[in-house]
């Protein structure tokens, strides 16, 4: 089976594009999900199906159409149509697109036979190769006003139905939602949902405040532009501390209390602790004669305390795990962003530019390239969508962080499309963030949320 596809188109402010099998003429209608994930909208009969008048259960303009494209077709254009007002719309608004669209397909990759065989039976746009009439203008029983006029692209119709109210940033000049308060919220209508989303604030760097040999805390200023996007797939976080196993054997704890008996005490305290290891040593002569004599040899002979462990003795190394610090958390977040009308495609545009933007180092200023500053850091919460200021209780909170790596595919589906605009129909954002200080135990206040 051989197939061909068009290019990312928006329809009613939704990512479609249409796929034909060249050998039997078989057509379906893809459009793109919340996730930006292709699925089947609607299917159109082969030329063997619609030859067959026992399978035939619509005219060849028909496509069949599946129900959870009307359910995305209603979340994003703020409908609520039933399956026979869909229907409806889906013929008098947008059949004749995907028609078109269908029709160039086969006149540009099927061979003469299918196309003969489509332009009969009244396919809209099939081109008989051996007339040179269009199907739809072979079959005189069909209405005209649903005639395909083949003079008329479709591509230059307005997108006034286009949904594109109510988006926070849509027409808006990237320069204009950055570095001043400006809001982004993808996909369109996030804010009207209720479920949780995750809420990106870039802020200016300021450091810590240090005063003795104490380092307080840092002050935060307002948010220079704030992003919302859905909770990301596997959301999670990892805390950790260091510790590490250290050993410390009875010579190295007798040196130990020599010496630190030297510092508090001078010399009469190296004398009395040096006196205090002799005494110990006495009371088990056999024992301690025989290990050190063992150690001492090792020593001498070059092969460390293996003459000791050949007895079936060591050392005893009082192993511990012992604290070593904290940890610095990271989270990776990756989206699919996928534009479905106009003002979708400027946010997610706005919204891979203010994050490169605000993640890029600043020169010290104008002419001056003696100092490099501080990028922008970030505020990460997940949120209530409906009011994008309530935290979630029930998912981790997060420490201000730095966005210390982001990488942008514009092709993740391997195949590089765009709509008419130069618009790419899918983005690959993955996100890579790190907390600036660690998480400590006072950071755990009274309160029912799940904490850091």
């Amino acid at each position: 089976m051989a197939t061909k596809s068009t290019k990312g188109k928006l329809i009613e402010g939704i990512a479609t594009k249409v796929e034909i099998d060249t050998e039997t003429g078989a057509a379906t209608l893809y459009y793109a999900d919340r996730k930006g994930n292709f699925q089947v909208g609607a299917t159109s009969p082969s030329a063997a199906q619609l030859s067959d008048k026992s399978l035939t259960r619509f005219n060849p303009k028909d496509w069949e159409l599946k129900r959870r494209f009307r359910r995305e077709f209603n979340i994003v254009t703020d409908r609520s149509f039933t399956s026979s007002q869909f229907e409806d719309f889906f013929k008098q608004q947008i059949r004749k697109d995907v028609n078109r669209d269908r029709g160039d397909l086969i006149n540009d990759h099927g061979n003469n036979a299918l196309k003969t065989d489509l332009s009969k039976l009244g396919m809209p746009r099939v081109r008989n190769p051996e007339t040179g009439i269009d199907g739809d203008k072979t079959r005189k029983t069909e209405s005209t006003d649903e005639t395909e006029d083949s003079n008329n692209s479709g591509d230059n119709r307005e997108r006034s139905n286009i949904s594109e109210s109510g988006v926070p940033g849509a027409g808006v000049d990237i320069e204009q939602l950055t570095g001043n308060g400006g809001t982004l919220v993808y996909p369109a209508g996030l804010d009207k949902d209720s479920q949780v989303c995750l809420k990106i604030e870039a802020i200016a760097y300021s450091p810590r405040e240090m005063k003795g040999t104490q380092v307080g805390d840092r002050s935060l200023g307002k948010a220079e532009a704030t992003i919302f996007l859905p909770v990301p797939e596997g959301a999670s976080d990892r805390n950790g501390v260091r510790f590490s196993r250290e050993n410390l054997n009875p010579l190295e704890v007798a040196l130990a209390n020599l010496a630190m008996d030297g510092i508090e005490a001078g010399a009469e305290g190296v004398g009395a602790a040096a006196q205090n290891i002799v005494d110990e040593i006495q009371g088990d002569t056999a024992t301690y004669k025989g290990a050190i004599a063992g150690i001492l040899a090792g020593q001498a002979a070059g092969v460390g305390n293996q003459l000791l462990t050949r007895q079936g003795r060591i050392l005893n190394p009082n192993t511990e795990l012992l604290f070593q610090g904290p940890e610095l958390r990271q989270f990776s977040f990756r989206y699919l962003l996928s534009p479905r009308s106009s003002g979708e495609s400027k946010t997610v545009r706005a919204i891979v530019r203010t994050l490169k933007q605000f993640m890029a180092v600043k020169k010290g200023g104008e002419g001056n390239s003696l100092f490099l500053q501080s990028p922008h850091i970030f505020r990460l919460t997940y949120v209530e969508s409906q009011s994008g200021d309530t935290p979630n209780d029930f998912l981790n909170m997060f420490k201000p962080c730095a966005l210390t790596a982001l990488s942008t595919n514009y092709a993740p589906n391997q195949t590089f499309m765009t709509f008419e605009d130069g618009t790419p129909v899918q983005y690959e954002l993955n996100m890579s963030f790190q907390e600036l200080v660690p998480i400590y135990q006072g950071d755990y206040t009274s309160g029912n949320n799940i904490g850091f």
